[in-house]
């Protein structure tokens, strides 16, 4: 009665095979997994440097839209300062400003 039965040891190298089989199992389904998110992680690497070039274009471009808006402004700066400077040294004397101050005042409405 030192050996165990026979069922015994069928069951207990059964269980053994199981769990072999169930450890080997459980290491393909890792495997996979870390396959499926590397390829994840890969995807979001590329969409990441796509974006991210497209968002430098993107600045690049808004700031040359700005550099011409700031120059439209400056010269708008300028030609009013002009403007302003003509009409504080010649304001009294030019005949456009007497001829328009001269007209009586025409009415907005459609009447």
């Amino acid at each position: 009665m030192d050996s165990p039965p026979l069922a015994t040891r069928v069951l207990s190298a059964l269980n053994r095979a199981l769990g072999h089989l169930l450890f080997r199992v459980k290491q393909a389904l890792g495997l996979l997994a870390q396959s499926v998110q590397r390829d994840q992680l890969r995807e979001l690497t590329d969409e990441a440097r796509v974006l991210g070039s497209a968002s430098a274009e993107s600045i690049n471009h808004v700031g040359a839209e700005l550099r011409e808006i700031n120059e439209r402004l400056a010269k708008l700066e300028r030609e009013i300062e002009r403007i302003g400077s003509r009409l504080e040294g010649n304001g009294a004397g030019d005949r456009i400003l007497e001829k328009h101050e001269d007209e009586p005042a025409r009415s907005l409405s459609t009447d």
